[in-house]
C-alpha cells in the first residue's frame, strides 16, 4: 500500500507503522476484554447472565434448538451453545447454579459462565476490528483509523459489556457490519453489497430486536447513491428480503412458536412503555448524560464531521445514529447497555470529525516528525477520557467489592442457623449455614415479615432504587428497619457511598 493511500506516520514504512499500530490496538483491546472474566466467581453478580445461561443449558440438556423464551431472539442463545457443549464435554455435565435473589447467586461450575464470557470477549475484540474497518470504508487516513480503533478499544461501555454473557456486544458487532455494508452501498456497491447489508440487518435483529433498526442505514446508503429513482428500488427490496430471511433462519422459533414469540415481544414492549423501577423516566437527558460519561468532550468532534469532504459517505451512519438514539429516547425505560449498537457509529463520526480538523490544519504542511508527534498528542488527548475511565473501573472492580466485604462480615458476626432476608444484588449467604429468604426488594415486603428475621440485608441497587428522590413509603420502611435493628453495618463502594446495609435485628 503506497503513501497516497495511507497518509501520515513517518518511519521506515508508513504502511508498516500503520499495521503495527492496528495490531497493537487489537491486542490491547483483547487484553482489556479478557482481563477479569472470572471476577467475583463463583458468586453471580449480574441479573441477566444466569437467566441467559439457564436458557442455553436447557437447550443443551434437552438437545433442542427451541429456546422456549423470546425476551431475546434465538440467535443470541445459539451463539453460546458451543461453549456450553465444550464445558459439558470437559466436565462431564452442566451443573446447576443457585440464585437467592436477582443478581445474587452462586455457581459450583464457574467454567460455564466463563465460557459465555469468553465468547462475548471474542466478539467484543472483533467489534474493535470492525470499527476500524468501518472507518476504512470512509477514509484511507491512518490517523482516523487508528483513532477510532483506540476509542473502541478503550471505550468503557464496550469494555464492560464485552465481559458479560449478554446480547449487547453481539448486536453491536452485527450492527457495525451492517453499517460497513451501508457505506459500501452509498459508495455504489454492486448487488452483493445490498445482500450483505440485508443479511447483517437480519442477524442484528436476531441477536436483539432493536438491532434491526440498522436497516435504515442500508436505505439511506441506497438513496445517497441512487437517489429517489424508482428504477433502482429492486436492490433495496432484495436487501429487505435478505434481512427477513436471515432473521427467520437464525431465529426460526419466532415463527414455529408464534404465540410464544408474540407474547415475548409484547412483554418487552410493555416493559419499555410502562417502566422499570430505578431505570425509568427522562430517557433523553439520561441517555445524553451517559454518552457524555462514555466519551467525554471528544464527543463534540461529531459536529466537525460535517466538514469532511466525502461527507455523503457518513449519511448512512448518521441516519442510523439519529434514528436509534430517537428510539431509545422516546421509551419510558432506559438502560445504558442499550446504547451499545450506537457507540461504534458515534466513534466513527468522532474519528471523521478529528480527520476533518487534521486535514484543515495539517494537510498543506510538509510531513515531519514534529508534525506527527503533535498528531499523536492530539490522538492521545481524544482517547484519554475513555482510557482513564476504563482503567479506573477495572482497578476499582478488583480492589473494591462491598458485597464481598458484607459477606465476610456476616460470616464472622452472624451465628449459624440465623434467618436472613436478602435483597436483590446483595450477598449469597450459605444455605447450609443460614436460613435464607431471598426477595426482589426488601422494602416492598411488609414490616412484620421483615421483622421476623434475625438479619436483613438491603442493597442500593435493589431496594435502594426506591430511596432516591422524594420521601416514600419505602423510605419510611427503611427508617423503621433501622429503628428495629440492634446493629446496622454499611459497606461502601469506591465512591464512599453505602452499597450494602446489613441490619441485625437480634444481637
Amino acid at each position: 500500500m503506497n503513501r497516497d493511500r495511507i497518509s501520515g506516520l513517518q518511519g521506515p514504512s508508513s504502511a508498516a507503522w500503520f499495521w503495527i499500530g492496528c495490531l497493537a490496538i487489537v491486542l490491547v483491546a483483547a487484553a482489556m476484554r479478557f482481563t477479569g472474566l472470572s471476577l467475583n466467581m463463583p458468586f453471580i453478580y449480574h441479573p441477566d447472565e444466569p437467566n441467559n445461561l439457564a436458557v442455553v443449558q436447557q437447550m443443551v440438556r434437552s438437545g433442542t434448538a427451541d429456546p422456549a423464551t423470546f425476551l431475546y431472539p434465538s440467535l443470541f442463545y445459539y451463539l453460546h451453545v458451543p461453549g456450553q457443549l465444550a464445558v459439558q464435554a470437559i466436565s462431564g455435565q452442566l451443573s446447576t447454579f443457585a440464585m437467592q435473589s436477582m443478581g445474587n447467586g452462586f455457581t459450583p461450575q464457574p467454567a460455564a459462565f466463563l465460557a459465555g464470557r469468553v465468547t462475548t470477549a471474542c466478539l467484543g475484540t472483533a467489534l474493535v476490528v470492525c470499527t476500524m474497518l468501518l472507518t476504512r470504508e470512509i477514509t484511507r487516513s491512518c490517523w482516523a483509523t487508528l483513532l477510532t480503533g483506540a476509542l473502541a478499544a478503550f471505550n468503557p461501555l464496550l469494555v464492560a459489556q464485552a465481559r458479560m454473557m449478554t446480547p449487547n456486544t453481539p448486536v453491536a458487532l452485527a450492527v457495525t457490519l451492517a453499517l460497513i455494508a451501508a457505506v459500501r452501498v452509498a459508495n455504489g456497491a454492486a448487488l452483493p453489497g445490498y445482500v450483505l447489508g440485508g443479511v447483517m440487518t437480519g442477524v442484528a435483529a436476531s441477536l436483539k430486536y432493536n438491532g434491526g433498526l440498522v436497516g435504515v442505514a442500508i436505505a439511506a446508503g441506497h438513496f445517497v447513491n441512487r437517489g429517489l429513482s424508482a428504477s433502482h428500488l429492486g436492490r433495496l427490496v432484495l436487501a429487505g428480503l435478505a434481512s427477513i430471511a436471515a432473521f427467520l433462519l437464525t431465529s426460526p422459533f419466532l415463527v414455529l412458536d408464534f404465540p410464544g414469540s408474540t407474547a415475548g415481544v409484547l412483554t418487552q414492549m410493555h416493559i419499555y412503555r410502562t417502566g422499570h423501577p430505578g431505570f425509568e423516566g427522562h430517557a433523553l437527558t439520561v441517555n445524553l448524560a451517559w454518552l457524555w460519561a462514555i466519551f467525554g468532550a471528544p464527543v463534540l468532534l461529531i459536529a466537525a464531521s460535517v466538514f469532511y469532504p466525502a461527507r455523503l459517505r457518513l449519511i448512512p451512519i448518521a441516519v442510523f445514529a439519529a434514528a436509534y438514539f430517537a428510539l431509545l429516547s422516546i421509551q419510558v425505560v432506559r438502560f445504558e447497555r442499550n446504547l451499545m449498537p450506537l457507540v461504534p457509529a458515534l466513534i466513527v463520526l468522532i474519528g471523521m470529525g478529528f480527520e476533518s480538523i487534521r486535514m484543515l490544519l495539517f494537510r498543506r504542511k510538509p510531513q515531519s516528525l514534529l508534525r506527527d508527534a503533535l498528531l499523536v498528542a492530539l490522538v492521545a488527548a481524544v482517547v484519554a477520557p475513555g482510557l482513564a475511565r476504563t482503567t479506573t473501573e477495572m482497578i476499582v472492580s478488583h480492589a473494591v467489592d462491598p458485597r464481598r466485604d458484607a459477606r465476610a462480615w456476616v460470616s464472622r458476626h452472624v451465628a449459624p442457623g440465623a434467618s436472613i432476608m436478602e435483597d436483590s444484588y446483595t450477598i449469597f449467604a450459605d444455605p447450609k449455614i443460614y436460613r435464607v429468604s431471598g426477595v426482589s426488594f426488601v422494602l416492598k415486603e411488609k414490616i412484620p415479615a421483615i421483622a421476623a428475621h434475625d438479619v436483613v440485608v438491603v442493597s442500593r441497587r435493589g431496594s435502594g432504587r426506591f430511596l432516591r428522590g422524594a420521601p416514600s413509603d419505602e423510605s419510611a420502611k427503611f427508617r423503621r428497619i433501622g429503628q428495629l435493628a440492634c446493629e446496622r453495618k454499611p459497606f461502601n463502594d469506591a465512591a464512599g457511598i453505602a452499597a450494602i446495609w446489613v441490619f441485625r435485628l437480634r444481637c
